[in-house]
C-alpha cells in the first residue's frame, strides 16, 4: 500500500493508479519503469512528478524536500528541475573559466573552417588503415555529441554537423593549448556540477590533422579546440531520442538535435520543392509571385483569415489560394504559369490540415483535366525517383489494410503510374449500398433528405447551414471523407465530382450534373485537385450568384 503524506490514509495499489490518472500528466501513460523504495513510477512531466512527490511517502526520501523521484535516461523534460540546476551550474563554471583565463572568449565572433564534416568524411575515405597525415591540417566546427575519456591523457569527442558525424581524438602530448582547461570536464568527479570545460551540446571549433584510428574510422586528431558557443541546457540523449510528440513539434530544434531522422524530412522536402520547380520549368511553365493580401476573400471554398491595414483603414484577407491572380496572367498571355507559395485557411487543425501551408498551383492553356492527370502522374513519379531513387516509396505514418502492406508489414506506395481511376458517385454507391439520385437532381429537397438519411445511417455529421442539415455539396463531401477516402491507400484519382461541389469547373461533356474534375489521393490523403477550367462567363455568373446565396445563408466557405 502507498501512504499519503498529507492525509496519512492508506491507498491500495489499484486505487493509487486511478488517483495518478487524475493528475495533469502528459500523453505518456503511467507505467512501471522506475523502481526504488518499493514504489514503481513512470517518467512523466516534471510538474506531475513534483505533485506525486508531495503526495507520496517513499521511506527515506521525504516529499518536503522534493527529492526521491529518480530521473531516467529515456525521458527528456524541458525546463525541469534538473535542467534548471544544470543551467545554473554551467553558468557558474563558465564564469570560473573566464576568471582563470582573462583571454578566454566565451562567444568568439567567427571561426574559419577549411571543410565541413560531410566533406571531411568523403574526402579522406582514401586513407589506409592506421594512416596518419600530420601535414594535412584541417579546421572543423560542429556540436559535441559525446565525450569519452581514456585515462588522463586521451579524450574522444564526437562532433556533429550538417547531418554527419566525425570523431575528434585529443591527446595531451600533441595538444597545443591547455588540455586540462578545456577537457578536464570529461572526469565528472572533478566538478560538483559536472559542467566545467567542454560539455555535450557545445558548439566548438577544432584544428588538427587527418588520419584513421585503430578501429579504421576516419577521424581528426585535434591539436587545438575553441568553444564557440557553450550549451547551458540539458539536451535529450540521442540513444533514446525525443519521443514526446508535443515537445517535438513545439521545439523543432530539440527534435533535430535528438532525432537524426528529423533532419531527413527537411532534406527531402527541399528535394521535392526543387523537383517540382525543375519539372514544371522544363515543360515551359513560368514561376510567378502573386499577392498574399487581398481586399476580397477569393480563390477557393474556404474560410479566410482577416487582418486590417492601418494605412488603408480597411480589412484585408490572407489568400486561401492564388487562383484568380494566376488566371489573370493566363488571360494576359502567359499560357503556362505556376506559383509555389503559402496559403492560409481559417479552418480546423488536425494531422492532415494546417491553417498555414505551402502549395503549388499551376495553369496550362488549351488543356483539360485529362492532360493534368497524365502530367500529375509523371510529376509524382519523377519526384519519387529524384528523392528516393525509386518509384516505390515506403510509407510509415499509417497502418493500412493488410492487402496493401509489403514485405515485413511495411506500406509501399507505387508512384510510377498509371494510377487507379475511381468515379465519385459510383464509389459512394458502392460504399453505402444505396442508389443515389441523378447528379442533376442532387440539390432538390428530396435528394437532400436522402443524403441526410444516408449520413445519419453511417454516423456522418455534416455542418449545418442556416439551421438546416447541410448543403448537398457538404453532405457529399462528408460522406466521401468518412466512407471512401480511408480506403484510398495507393495513388487514386477520384473523378467526376458533382457540379454542386465544383463551382469553377466545366460540366462533364457527356454526363450532365458532373464536373470534369479529379482529386488525387495518396495514403488516404488528398494531395492534388484539378479540373477543366470553366471559361463561359454566362455560366460563371450563375454559379457565382449561387455561391453568394449560400454565403448569405451562413456558409462561411462559399466563394
Amino acid at each position: 500500500e502507498m501512504q499519503l503524506v498529507r492525509s496519512g490514509a492508506s491507498m491500495a495499489r489499484g486505487e493509487f493508479w486511478k488517483f495518478c490518472r487524475k493528475l495533469p500528466i502528459t500523453s505518456r501513460q503511467i507505467n512501471t519503469k522506475i523502481l526504488y523504495s518499493g514504489v514503481k513510477l513512470a517518467a512523466m512531466e516534471w510538474r506531475s512528478v513534483s505533485t506525486i512527490r508531495r503526495l507520496l511517502s517513499t521511506g527515506a526520501h521525504q516529499a518536503s524536500t522534493g527529492s526521491g523521484i529518480a530521473s531516467t535516461n529515456d525521458e527528456f523534460v524541458s525546463d525541469g528541475p534538473d535542467d534548471q540546476s544544470y543551467m545554473r551550474g554551467r553558468w557558474t563554471d563558465l564564469k570560473h573559466m573566464q576568471d582563470l583565463d582573462k583571454s578566454f572568449e566565451l562567444y568568439p565572433h567567427n571561426f574559419r573552417t577549411t571543410t565541413t564534416i560531410p566533406e571531411f568524411n568523403s574526402t579522406y575515405q582514401c586513407l589506409g588503415p592506421g594512416e596518419h597525415r600530420p601535414e594535412t591540417c584541417v579546421s572543423l566546427a560542429g556540436r559535441v555529441n559525446t565525450i569519452r575519456r581514456s585515462g588522463k591523457s586521451l579524450v574522444f569527442l564526437e562532433l556533429k554537423g550538417d547531418g554527419a558525424k566525425v570523431q575528434i581524438m585529443c591527446d595531451r602530448k600533441s595538444f597545443s593549448t591547455d588540455f586540462d582547461f578545456l577537457l578536464h570536464a570529461g572526469d565528472a568527479s572533478t566538478s560538483q556540477s559536472g559542467a566545467r570545460g567542454i560539455r555535450r551540446g557545445d558548439l566548438i571549433g577544432v584544428q588538427g590533422y587527418v588520419g584513421r584510428n585503430q578501429r579504421g574510422e576516419v577521424c581528426c586528431f585535434g591539436t587545438d579546440l575553441t568553444i564557440l558557443a557553450p550549451c547551458v541546457r540539458l539536451l535529450p540523449k540521442e540513444h533514446f531520442g525525443l519521443r514526446d510528440a508535443d515537445l517535438r513539434y513545439r521545439h523543432r530544434h530539440l527534435d533535430l538535435l535528438a532525432n537524426a531522422d528529423s533532419r531527413n524530412a527537411f532534406v527531402r522536402r527541399a528535394a521535392v520543392v526543387r523537383g517540382v520547380r525543375g519539372f514544371l520549368e522544363a515543360r515551359g511553365f513560368l514561376e510567378v509571385e502573386t499577392p498574399v493580401l487581398s481586399a476580397a476573400a477569393c480563390g477557393a471554398a474556404a474560410r479566410p483569415f482577416v487582418t486590417r491595414s492601418q494605412v488603408l483603414g480597411s480589412e484585408l484577407f490572407l489568400r486561401v489560394a492564388p487562383e484568380l491572380y494566376l488566371k489573370r496572367l493566363v488571360i494576359g498571355g502567359i499560357d503556362r504559369v505556376y506559383e509555389l507559395g503559402k496559403c492560409f485557411r481559417n479552418e480546423g487543425v488536425d494531422a492532415t490540415h494546417n491553417p498555414e501551408f505551402t502549395s503549388v498551383e499551376a495553369y496550362m492553356a488549351y488543356a483539360d483535366y485529362q492532360d493534368w492527370m497524365a502530367l500529375t502522374e509523371e510529376l509524382l513519379g519523377s519526384l519519387a525517383v529524384a528523392v528516393t531513387g525509386n518509384t516505390r516509396v515506403p510509407c510509415s505514418h499509417m497502418q493500412p489494410p493488410p492487402a496493401t502492406a509489403g514485405d515485413g508489414g511495411r506500406v509501399e506506395l507505387e508512384l510510377g503510374g498509371p494510377y487507379r481511376r475511381l468515379d465519385f458517385m459510383e464509389s459512394l454507391a458502392s460504399a453505402t449500398g444505396r442508389t443515389f439520385p441523378s447528379p442533376t437532381e442532387l440539390e432538390t429537397p428530396e435528394s437532400l433528405r436522402f443524403l441526410a438519411d444516408v449520413a445519419h445511417a453511417h454516423g456522418v455529421r455534416a455542418e449545418a447551414v442556416g439551421g438546416g442539415t447541410g448543403t448537398a455539396g457538404q453532405l457529399l463531401d462528408k460522406l466521401v471523407g468518412a466512407l471512401v477516402e480511408p480506403e484510398l491507400v495507393q495513388p487514386t484519382f477520384l473523378m467526376h465530382q458533382p457540379l454542386c461541389m465544383s463551382p469553377l469547373a466545366k460540366e462533364h461533356r457527356s454526363i450532365p450534373g458532373l464536373a470534369e474534375r479529379f482529386e488525387l489521393f495518396v495514403a488516404r490523403r488528398e494531395i492534388a485537385n484539378s479540373y477543366s477550367e470553366l471559361n463561359d462567363p454566362r455560366v460563371q455568373r450563375m454559379r457565382f450568384q449561387a455561391q453568394a446565396d449560400q454565403r448569405a445563408a451562413g456558409d462561411g466557405e462559399a466563394q
